[in-house]
């Protein structure tokens, strides 16, 4: 937990666990540089939390760990590339259609994605919980829509990050 957009060092400085997320994004090497720049600069507990991806569920109920089928993946979120790349191998990517963070799908937005679905063939949509939440308001989407249920898998030890949630929930 922290302050939104705050400098490093000062959270650095407050932070009782550091927590390096989607740490199985970058490689070996990149992921090691981090780890002793930041272990140079902070001396409490750090711990690596790989993004994984546990499976997918669809508006109507169904769950799948795996897609086949081809989709259209639709995402609005800061990062695309991450998510594309989490999900590479567990579904056929036909095309990534990625608009800006926070963005508000329209109804003219929809039907060109189902167009676009349509002429490549794509048989689903695929996109993040995020954008579910507003992608579900449209109900021709209802039967194609297909979300990614992403989840964090911490390693290391993790005793001082379950005692610092502790103390920060009371």
């Amino acid at each position: 937990v922290g302050r939104a957009r705050e400098s490093l060092m000062p959270a650095l400085k407050r932070a009782d666990v550091l927590v390096l997320t989607k740490a199985n994004l970058a490689s070996d090497e990149e992921f090691s540089q981090v780890k002793a720049w930041i272990e140079a600069r902070y001396k409490g507990p750090v711990i690596r939390a790989d993004y994984v991806l546990q499976g997918f569920h669809s508006l109507l109920g169904h769950k799948w760990d795996d897609i086949w089928d081809p989709v259209l993946m639709v995402t609005a979120i800061a990062k695309p590339q991450a998510f594309e790349k989490t999900v590479e191998g567990k579904a056929k990517i036909l095309k990534h259609k990625s608009f800006p963070d926070h963005h508000r799908y329209t109804d003219l937005e929809v039907e060109v994605m189902l167009d676009e679905a349509s002429q490549m063939q794509a048989r689903w949509i695929l996109t993040t919980s995020k954008d579910a939440m507003k992608l579900s308001q449209f109900p021709r989407l209802k039967e194609r829509l297909w979300i990614a249920d992403l989840g964090l898998k911490l390693s290391g030890d993790t005793k001082d990050l379950y005692e610092a949630l502790d103390r920060f929930t009371r």
